[in-house]
């Protein structure tokens, strides 16, 4: 029970979040077509592969620079460790 309660707990809260999104799109939609779950997935990839770029370009910059990665770990690959 506890196992079906908890799965309809997340449904729920992707419900909302998507409920918000679709009237934020709505409110400054251009077009006169309605906004469905896909078409507010078709808004976001751009902006989703944006972010991805810009995060690898900085782990990059950052692996280049030499700077660690964590707690007690060394900056860059070490061969032969």
């Amino acid at each position: 029970v506890h196992d079906q309660v908890h799965l309809d707990n997340i449904q729920l809260n992707y419900q909302m979040g998507f409920g918000d999104t679709q009237a934020f799109l709505e409110k400054y939609n251009k077009s006169n077509e309605t906004i469905t779950l896909f078409g507010s997935t078709k808004y976001m990839i751009p902006y989703a592969t944006y972010i991805t770029v810009i995060w690898a370009v900085v782990l990059l910059a950052w692996y280049l620079i030499g700077l660690p990665i964590g707690i007690n770990t060394l900056p860059g690959v070490t061969y032969g460790a």
